[in-house]
């Protein structure tokens, strides 16, 4: 009820709350950037970030808990629509001043170091070790890109991670990268929102701070992965 007083009474201006999820490498990359442009032009929104896993953005979208999300494609669901953002390169990190990616493999179990169960991240990891013939292997569960970065450079597990994040904020880190298969090397983010409601006037400006808009079609080579 509040809102709607507050979109008759500013019927001229893009006023309310706009809630916005995020991936954790999303919130890292572009919120900030994206929070400031929406702040300068839209000073009556409040907009409101919330990051977490894939899974659980989707379904805070789909119950009306956030306005739209940024998460990985594909996303083939009929009561959204989807905007593509960004494409991604995800590269394997290991410690630099610690043994070849070969010869890491080689070892048992293997240390891999990664977010909890449902991060997309994580999920290719798992699908290129698994390629490699390699089930078994020792888990270290962090919830922070930061963490995930100390531990890999101190030796104590592999990861993988967008290679942007990398370069962008961890220059100079003790790191080795290794380039990824094509099918699993490659991230799609799109931004999703619902498509049976009309888009408050909030929406559709933040959905107009993203050039080149185009809906996705679903029809990618990323989505036989299905992550």
């Amino acid at each position: 009820m509040t809102e709607a007083k507050a979109s008759i009474l500013n019927a001229d201006k893009v006023a309310g709350i706009l809630r916005i999820g995020c991936i954790e490498t999303t919130m890292a990359l572009k919120a900030p950037e994206i929070l400031t442009q929406f702040e300068e032009k839209y000073p009556g929104v409040e907009l409101e970030f919330k990051s977490a896993m894939r899974a659980a953005l989707i379904d805070d979208v789909l119950n009306y808990d956030l306005d739209a999300a940024y998460v990985s494609a594909p996303v083939n669901i009929s009561g959204l629509d989807q905007i593509a953002v960004k494409q991604e390169e995800l590269v394997i990190l290991s410690a630099s001043r610690g043994p070849e990616l070969k010869d890491l493999l080689a070892g048992q179990p293997v240390k891999i170091v990664v977010f909890a169960e449902g991060c997309v991240f994580r999920a290719r990891l798992e699908a290129w070790l698994s390629s490699k013939g390699i089930v078994h292997y020792k888990s270290t569960v962090l919830n922070s890109i930061e963490g995930i970065i100390n531990f890999v450079e101190a030796g104590l597990g592999i990861t993988v991670l967008p290679e942007e994040i990398v370069s962008t904020y961890y220059p100079g880190r003790k790191i080795r990268m290794q380039s990824l298969n094509k099918q699993l090397g490659i991230m799609n983010t799109v931004l999703i929102y619902r498509k049976d409601d009309k888009p408050s006037r909030a929406l559709e400006a933040f959905l107009g701070l993203h050039p080149n808009i185009q809906k996705s079609t679903g029809n990618s080579k990323m989505d036989s992965l299905g992550y």
